[in-house]
């Protein structure tokens, strides 16, 4: 998808108001300079999780935006260590993304994950001799499904010339993250009832029963609030219609239908995106 505000940003890199770089391309003194300061932008928003420098120096790859009048840093994005799903395809997750408040909504974000993308679709791995990265996926909340939409990301993916929703896409242990990073209690309760209830040969009594209610009325309450969310799209729709505008929240407003398919406790909704289709 041809993306307006990616182009303005790729115009501004030529025009050299901005510049581009990778973290691993900095001289180490400049990666340790450069990953402190994103671990305190990082702490400046409450939807963005907080990071660590040395977290932010054990990414398999962070891409960087700088203003070229202050050679600050004003946006970043970066694609964690890749781990392995069940289709046996590495795959990485995109996240971590952060644009200082006067640069918001000009398209920084986006430009950053298409650098992601071609970065890992083109097998530049950190170290020489490791296996390509066959894919990514992203977590999302409210704010930034439109970086994603613009970068060809979508609530289900085709592997091996099958189609696979997204939130089967991802690996085992990013759902583990939901415990140690997000620590979100009533998605860990959700996925530990899950689990219990997935037991072989579990007692039909009324206490799995009511846990069985606990876990629809999740579903419920999520297909409510992913409606609530396509309804308030269709209405900005409304106040500002354009082409390239329906083309972004239509396949928005799809990532929200495709997640409904899926069992994810933890988070709004996954997207994701093959390399090698």
């Amino acid at each position: 998808m041809i993306d307006n505000k990616i182009t303005n940003i790729e115009k501004m890199i030529l025009n050299n108001r901005l510049y581009y770089s990778f973290l691993n391309d900095l001289s180490l003194d400049q990666q340790g300079e450069v990953a402190l300061e994103l671990s305190k932008l990082s702490k400046q928003d409450d939807t963005v999780l907080n990071v660590e420098p040395d977290e932010v120096l054990q990414k398999e790859c962070v891409a960087l935006l700088f203003d070229s009048d202050t050679d600050e840093v004003i946006s970043f994005c970066t694609m964690m260590k890749p781990y392995y799903n069940k289709y046996g395809k590495l795959v990485g997750e995109i996240g971590t993304m952060f644009t200082v408040s006067e640069w918001q909504d000009q398209g920084c974000a986006s430009f950053l994950v298409k650098l992601i993308d071609d970065w890992a679709a083109k097998g530049n791995r950190r170290i020489p001799g490791k296996p390509p990265i066959d894919g990514a996926y992203a977590f999302l909340n409210t704010l930034s499904p439109r970086a994603f939409a613009v970068n060809d990301y979508h609530g289900s993916v085709v592997v091996d010339n099958s189609e696979v929703n997204a939130g089967d896409y991802i690996p085992d242990y990013a759902i583990e993250l939901c415990r140690t990073i997000c620590k979100d209690e009533k998605a860990m309760r959700l996925m530990d009832i899950e689990k219990y209830l997935d037991r072989p040969f579990v007692e039909v009594n009324a206490e799995n029963i009511s846990l069985h209610h606990e876990l629809e009325e999740a579903r419920v309450e999520r297909a409510i609030r992913f409606e609530k969310y396509i309804q308030a799209i269709d209405e900005k729709l409304a106040e500002n219609g354009s082409i390239s505008n329906y083309a972004i929240y239509g396949e928005i407003k799809q990532f929200y239908r495709d997640n409904l398919k899926n069992n994810l406790k933890c988070c709004d909704v996954v997207v994701a995106k093959s390399y090698n289709n």
